[in-house]
């Protein structure tokens, strides 16, 4: 075992022995969510206004901004109290849709990365789509990892010597 180093066999073990049970090495290898691709953001200078989602450079975007205002954000909670965001896309302004798809995204990709690919679903069948993101795949999870770090650094630097 020369080639393995301390923190290699650390990570080996947490991820086949911590609970070794077949369920739990399974769902850890096959469900790893990815990293976020979009944020909601809320517009501070009017809150009358609905939030508004950010892509970022992995979600591939391939239309303009134009077609980015037919995408409302929205989260919300679960019955086990958990924080999950979703899109809901309308069709054109000119188009009357008759139905609403719900749609449940694969694994290993988010909202930000299916939503390009949602645009043209409800464009080419003139409907409108709604859509989620899992427990732990959003980017509302990304922010609260963020928030822990913070308010975990202030209370290092305040509280300790």
């Amino acid at each position: 075992m020369a080639g393995l180093s301390w923190p290699s066999i650390r990570k080996l073990c947490s991820i086949f022995c911590c609970p070794p049970l077949p369920s739990r090495i399974a769902a850890k290898l096959a469900f790893v969510p990815p990293e976020p691709t979009y944020m909601i953001v809320d517009n501070e200078d009017d809150a009358a206004r609905m939030p508004t989602i950010r892509l970022n450079e992995r979600a591939d975007w391939q239309y303009t901004e134009h077609e980015l205002n037919f995408i409302e954000p929205f989260t919300m909670t679960t019955l086990r109290g958990e924080c999950i965001a979703g899109i809901y896309i309308r069709c054109a302004p000119d188009v009357q849709p008759l139905y609403t798809i719900l749609f449940s995204h694969g694994n290993a990709v988010d909202v930000g990365q299916m939503a390009s690919f949602l645009v043209y679903l409800g464009a080419r069948l003139q409907c409108d789509v709604i859509t989620y993101d899992y427990s732990g795949y959003s980017a509302l999870i990304f922010i609260w990892k963020l928030y822990l770090y913070i308010v975990f650094r202030h209370v290092i630097v305040c509280r300790c010597p």
